[in-house]
């Protein structure tokens, strides 16, 4: 599907998986592939906030490889299942004019430069506006600031 397809134009375009985050990758593919990703996605700040209160939940923007999901290693791995989806808001933020107002263009001259040496970080910064550590630490206040505060139609 999308989600899949979005991972090999990413890859092709120089955004390998062992330079760009994992929660960048994964929420890339979910937020092209809309309703149609392999989960459902986050429309609304109660369902950021019921994730932010699992008792174990780390923040989704420090997940760097996949392997860093808690119980990533159990079988199946139904973590991924609440961790995409709070993936794929934190990029659609990106990508919404309503959030740091970003385009596709943006996202691709960023694996170019990632494909040209520089390290992941540095050209988020450059491309996306915002540095990884701001939004890291901010994430959960802009999420609430950015998405519905109820949810459904």
């Amino acid at each position: 599907g999308e989600h899949e397809c979005t991972h090999t134009v990413q890859f092709r375009l120089g955004g390998t998986y062992s330079v760009v985050w994992c929660w960048f990758t994964e929420g890339l593919a979910e937020a092209v592939s809309g309703d149609g990703g392999v989960f459902p996605p986050i429309t609304c700040w109660p369902e950021v906030e019921a994730f932010q209160n699992q008792a174990d939940s780390v923040n989704p923007l420090t997940i760097r490889f996949i392997e860093d999901i808690p119980d990533y290693e159990t079988i199946p791995a139904q973590r991924s299942s609440e961790y995409y989806p709070i993936f794929g808001v934190a990029v659609r933020y990106l990508l919404d004019p309503r959030g740091q107002g970003k385009t596709y263009i943006d996202v691709k001259n960023m694996f170019a430069d990632i494909g040209n040496g520089m390290d992941f970080e540095t050209t988020f910064q450059v491309h996306m506006g915002i540095s990884m550590a701001y939004y890291r630490d901010h994430f959960y206040e802009l999420m609430e600031a950015y998405l519905p505060e109820e949810c459904g139609d």
